[in-house]
Parts: structure tokens; C-alpha cells; sequence
């Protein structure tokens, strides 16, 4: 069994319990664990090895981060989360790609996306903000989109998995043009964010930039609808399709 520790070798894993030191933003796996933690990881961890090697490793680090986080918390304007997309609106997000990708390409990346999903085969507190823009946006096709939109509101009702949604009365939108994931890590200061742009990932682990998407969650929470009325806006979308 491989362990997330390992990755880094067991002196840079017993500083991280120690919280001594941060795996750089390019390492292997950004969140090493104590090399005895009881989570098996062979199964994702190897997908991610195997996703470096052909086109869906662009996903590869975020599924890393995603699996060694201890929370995860994500903000999504554009279209619903990776770890809560159907096959089919994956598919669809694939394919509006610029310039296009091949047909072969999108499915290895609709492939990997879902076993990304993977990861909640383990305790992973997970809340998603996501704008209702992303909700209307129609990727795959009307049909397509109303199904995500069902299965969206079905995820939320799952243990561990929160969906807040930003109503679009809301004024403003900090960082709005960049999709962020903020992964916890086992201590704060292993603590790393995920920005998606148009050339790839970029993630940073600075302590002003993460104090700054901190606060950029904070108003998140604080201007986004509670879950029930999140549930109840998604579903009242789906209708209006």
C-alpha cells in the first residue's frame, strides 16, 4: 500500500506533521501525511500517476490535492464542479474546448474526471460555492444540463457535501474569472489553492495569497444562499430548462 507520506520520503513527511515545512507547489504530492495514516490511497494515487501520462494529467495535480486535502473547498462561476459533473456535461465541458481537442483526448479526460469522483469513497468535507450563472450554462445541451442540475441537487443531500449557491442578485463577485480550489491541508500551513486559467492550473501556497482567497471565502459564505435554498434554486433551474 502506498501511502501519501511516501511520496515525499519520510523526512519531509515527519516536518509536515510537525508542521515545519510545505511541500513546493510542483512536488508530487503537496500534502504528505504521517506514513502511518489510515487511509489507503493506491487506487487514486496510482490514477494520478497514470492521468500524468496522457492528456487528462493537466487534472492530475488537482486530483492530488483533492485526495491528500483534509477539507476541500471549491468556488465554481462557470459550470458545476468537476467531482459533482455527470458523464455526460463533462463530456459536453470537454468538448467546448479552444482550439479542439481530440475525440479520443475527451474521453480520456471525461474518464478521469470520473474517477476523480473516487475520492469520496473516503471522509472528505467538501462545499462547493458555485454562482447560478454556472447553473444555466448549458453544457452538453439542454437535456444534458438538466440531468447535472438533478444530480447536482442530489450530491448536495450527501453527507460531508455541501452546494452553496451565489444568486445572481448578488452584487459583485471577488475573483471572479478564476475558478479556486482551496485544499486543507493536515496543518494550516500546508494549506494550497488551485486557480484555474486558460493555459492550465496555477497554484500557490504563499501565506498573503492565502490569507487573500481566505477572506475571498468568507464572502462566499457569507452572500451565498444556505443548502436547502440552494437545493430549492438549483431544482427551480432545472424546471425552467
Amino acid at each position: 500500500m502506498r501511502t501519501p507520506g511516501c511520496a515525499l520520503g519520510p523526512e519531509i513527511a515527519g516536518r509536515a506533521r510537525a508542521g515545519q515545512d510545505r511541500p513546493h507547489a510542483g512536488s508530487a504530492a503537496r500534502f504528505p501525511v504521517a506514513a502511518d495514516a489510515p487511509v489507503s490511497v493506491a487506487g487514486p494515487y496510482d490514477l494520478v500517476q497514470d492521468a500524468q501520462r496522457h492528456p487528462a494529467g493537466e487534472d492530475a495535480d488537482g486530483a492530488q490535492l483533492e485526495w491528500h486535502a483534509a477539507r476541500v473547498q471549491t468556488v465554481q462561476f462557470l459550470h458545476v464542479p468537476g467531482l459533482l459533473q455527470t458523464e455526460e456535461y463533462a463530456r459536453g465541458v470537454f468538448t467546448a474546448v479552444l482550439p479542439p481537442i481530440r475525440r479520443l483526448d475527451v474521453e480520456l479526460r471525461v474518464a478521469h474526471r470520473m474517477e476523480r469522483q473516487r475520492v469520496f469513497t473516503r471522509p472528505l468535507p467538501y462545499l462547493a460555492y458555485v454562482h447560478e450563472a454556472a447553473l444555466r450554462m448549458r453544457f452538453g445541451g439542454t437535456e444534458t444540463t438538466r440531468d447535472q442540475l438533478k444530480h447536482l441537487a442530489e450530491r448536495s443531500e450527501q453527507d460531508g457535501i455541501d452546494v452553496r449557491i451565489i444568486p445572481v442578485h448578488v452584487s459583485g463577485f471577488p475573483g471572479a474569472g478564476h475558478a479556486m480550489l482551496y485544499a486543507h491541508g493536515p496543518v494550516a500551513r500546508l494549506d494550497t489553492v488551485q486557480l484555474d486559467s486558460a493555459h492550465g492550473p496555477v497554484f500557490t501556497d504563499a501565506e498573503a495569497q492565502l490569507t487573500k482567497y481566505r477572506a475571498h471565502l468568507d464572502w462566499m459564505d457569507d452572500a451565498a444562499l444556505p443548502p436547502a435554498a440552494s437545493r430549492d434554486l438549483i431544482l427551480d433551474i432545472a424546471r425552467e430548462l
